[in-house]
């Protein structure tokens, strides 16, 4: 089963991208609109594959070491637009030392279960919506007044779709306060 392991957004975070996502998709067709029912507000760090005999192992590995992790400051780098200029816009996430060394381990604690999704660059964002127009996407003018930090408590577990948005949680870590 694949399985995508994500930082979920905080509820400030949550509810400012809500309202962002609904009047980009109002802009011009969509193939969705991340609405926070549907669909959960994340920063991805990596998939794997976990067969069902496994999942309670690969549960346990990610629960010990969230348990001793410590919430995440994160802040928004303004409006994001895929690089890829397959019709993605979305927030950019700042990279900090903590982010990147907190998925390093979070990944060599997973190698059973062969991470993918793993990029030499990674890029932190959170994706809003997706345009059916593509090069629509380019034409959006990115607003550069977002720049906030958010603290970040939640690491899921959760299934994707084809777009690689989180539609089921299947579990929910805390980290420590």
């Amino acid at each position: 089963m694949q399985i995508r392991i994500a930082i979920l957004a905080s509820k400030d975070l949550s509810k400012l991208s809500k309202k962002l996502a609904k009047d980009l998709s109002k802009l011009s067709r969509s193939y969705f609109w991340v609405d926070g029912k549907k669909f959960a507000y994340h920063i991805t760090l990596f998939d794997i594959f976990v067969k069902s005999k496994d999942m309670p192992q690969a549960i346990e590995l990610v629960g010990s070491l969230v348990s001793k992790k410590s919430e995440l400051p994160l802040a928004l780098n303004n409006l994001w637009r895929s690089p890829s200029g397959n019709g993605y816009l979305g927030f950019k996430i700042k990279h900090t030392k903590e982010l990147l060394n907190f998925r390093k381990k979070l990944f060599k604690s997973l190698k059973k279960f062969k991470p993918e999704n793993v990029r030499k660059i990674y890029n932190a964002h959170i994706t809003l919506t997706r345009y059916k127009d593509f090069g629509f996407a380019n034409k959006v003018k990115l607003n550069n007044n977002l720049k906030r930090t958010f603290q970040f408590n939640t690491i899921i577990f959760g299934k994707a779709d084809k777009h690689g948005q989180i539609y089921k949680i299947l579990k929910k870590f805390k980290l420590k306060p």
